[in-house]
């Protein structure tokens, strides 16, 4: 009986009676284990340890052994490797299995082997560093089993890290940098190396940095090489935007009702160009004339400080709300009108009045009592995982993973952005927390988060009610 064939392609019910026969065949077992051990891929390994589970005589068909024998993990990679030596299999062609034993799905007959496998490997590298972390570069694409080399000889696997993300090709630098993004001593690494490098190497630290900028010794450091770097390359970087602009992709709605949740200005010659306003004898219709019109405008009150003036545009002209038109020049600086720009108790909020998106009627959100660092007035709120997927694109956010590993959705307007966590079974929302746009750093497609949020009162009343209905809009809340 050819048994590697078979054990690759059988049913799993069938896979119990085919392990057992094979142990009873003492001189196959060895053999046939050894050969699987040769094989490349997760799913051939993960085969490899049902055979070993299975063949053992406590061995069961729904695997509960691992459960009630805690050290059946041990016994079955202890096995393993004998096999292995017995057949004269070098290290190099077995180690695979090792490096899977560490990456495989939890509940899998492999997975259990993890415990043993990260003590060997441990063992391994504090006796050939750097044949171990040639074993991990050629079989974890992921370069999760770095972690192990960090605790064996920190310095050094932090500067091949580093190396890979600088130099290397054809490599999967976004996991690099997720490793690396966790680790505390990094920016000190950097900056030490930095003077010595050349100006794209010294892109790339910035851009590394800039994810540790709630750390004071590294916000230091930048805003030095802000002033002194020289290199177009590494300005470029540094004076990346901080800021999410409104975009107009969205269409004259999406346009407008950004910049009234951000508080962004435009110049008034900006606004009059957009919306095709040249004065009574030159109108040239569109679609963001169309909105404009059931909006309204404010710009600064130059009789009162700290009040706005709120104004309209009737499809010819601006005006404010005494009917007399508007004179400003090109340069003066326009806003979308907030609820918040008003005085309380303004019967302007109370206008019926049907809007192309919420203005005056729009739901607002104050603090609670007690929030600090985060929010948990949407906890529990769900949707479907149709739902939820369609949602997070439609209303502008954007799936991470948070300091702590926890599953993340990450929304960015103006300068500062919110995310809320989630459970991935359920889609519940749980703690929603709120950032500077500037401390939020993407690296190709991924975001990377402070691991230190806001606290909430260092949020003006617009800004953290804007956040936190960018979030009540996603769940369907308003």
């Amino acid at each position: 009986m050819n048994y590697s064939d078979k054990i690759r392609t059988c049913e799993i019910s069938e896979l119990p009676e085919l392990s057992r026969a094979l142990m009873d065949d003492k001189a196959a077992f060895p053999r046939v284990i050894a050969e699987l051990a040769r094989r490349d891929g997760m799913a051939d390994h993960m085969r490899l340890a049902e055979v070993l589970s299975f063949a053992a005589i406590d061995g069961t068909h729904d695997g509960d052994i691992y459960h009630s024998d805690p050290d059946a993990g041990k016994r079955y990679m202890d096995l393993f490797l004998s096999c292995c030596k017995m057949c004269a299999v070098p290290e190099s062609e077995y180690v695979a299995v090792i490096i899977d034993a560490i990456n495989a799905p939890k509940g899998c007959a492999l997975y259990e082997w993890r415990t043993t496998a990260i003590k060997y490997l441990t063992k391994r590298a504090e006796e050939n560093f750097d044949l171990v972390s040639e074993y991990i570069d050629r079989f974890d694409k992921k370069y999760v089993c770095y972690s192990i080399l960090l605790k064996v000889d920190r310095g050094k696997a932090l500067g091949i890290l580093i190396g890979k993300v600088l130099y290397e090709k054809f490599i999967d630098k976004s996991a690099i940098r997720s490793i690396l993004m966790n680790c505390p001593d990094l920016s000190e690494t950097l900056i030490t190396v930095y003077d010595g490098m050349n100006a794209v190497e010294r892109a790339a630290v910035v851009k590394l940095l800039l994810s540790q900028r709630d750390d004071p010794n590294v916000e230091e450091f930048l805003n030095t090489k802000a002033a002194d770097d020289r290199s177009k390359t590494v300005q470029k970087v540094l004076s990346r935007p901080t800021d999410r602009k409104a975009s107009r992709s969205g269409g004259a709605v999406k346009y407008f009702e950004s910049l009234m949740a951000t508080g962004e200005r435009i110049k008034f010659g900006a606004l009059c160009e957009l919306i095709g306003s040249g004065g009574d004898d030159k109108i040239k219709k569109s679609k963001y004339a169309s909105v404009a019109e059931n909006i309204f405008f404010c710009t600064d009150d130059r009789k009162n400080s700290g009040a706005v003036r709120v104004i309209c545009f009737d499809g010819k002209k601006f005006f404010d709300l005494s009917g007399k038109k508007v004179n400003l020049s090109p340069d003066d600086e326009v806003g979308v009108l907030h609820p918040f720009d008003l005085a309380d108790g303004d019967p302007l909020v109370n206008l019926d009045m049907n809007q192309p998106f919420p203005q005056l009627r729009r739901v607002l959100y104050e603090r609670i009592s007690g929030e600090t660092t985060f929010s948990k007035r949407f906890s529990g709120t769900f949707l479907s995982e149709g739902e939820f997927a369609e949602r997070v694109g439609k209303f502008g956010f954007e799936l991470c993973g948070g300091s702590d590993g926890k599953p993340m959705a990450i929304h960015i307007a103006g300068g500062y952005a919110v995310g809320f966590e989630y459970d991935e079974r359920t889609f519940a929302c749980d703690k929603v927390y709120y950032y500077r746009a500037s401390d939020v750093v993407r690296q190709g497609r991924r975001l990377f988060l402070p691991k230190i949020p806001l606290d909430i009162s260092e949020l003006d009343k617009r800004t953290y009610s804007e956040l936190t209905y960018a979030v009540a809009k996603l769940f369907g809340a308003v």
